[in-house]
């Protein structure tokens, strides 16, 4: 899979990289790819099932890896609500609202995905927020 038109501009000395510049822009790069392969996706139809909310913890390599562009974007496909955001720690905490098969199954995608390696989750049931819009990534 190639990456068209997407060159990394560097400003200043020639001689020297800004590190965190080049991060950065290989991190939306990693992001664009992530979203790319989720709107390429086919999604299964589901039945109607009871609306759940769960509080996970990824664990693993799961940062710098696409995985809450990838996350972000099969949750508003699916119409799930909640966010998800980075820890210190290098883990991964996401809150997910919806059916709970759509749950279930965007967890399992994720533990498909090549460039991302879940050594473990932790997940519970919390409460359903009432009147939620959309899926963060914080």
């Amino acid at each position: 899979m190639g990456i068209k038109g997407k060159f990394i501009k560097i400003k200043g000395n020639k001689n020297k990289v800004d590190k965190s510049a080049l991060k950065k822009k290989l991190a939306n790069i990693g992001d664009e790819l992530a979203i790319k392969q989720v709107k390429e996706m086919h999604l299964p139809e589901f039945k109607e099932d009871k609306v759940k909310r769960y509080r996970m913890v990824f664990k693993g390599k799961v940062q710098k890896v696409g995985f809450r562009a990838q996350l972000g974007k099969l949750a508003e496909r699916l119409d799930l609500t909640g966010f998800c955001q980075n820890k210190a720690n290098g883990d991964v905490l996401a809150e997910i609202q919806g059916p709970e098969n759509k749950i279930l199954y965007v967890i399992r995608c994720m533990h498909l995905l090549d460039r991302i390696h879940i050594h473990d989750k932790k997940a519970k049931h919390i409460p359903v927020k009432k009147n939620e819009k959309g899926f963060r990534k914080k």
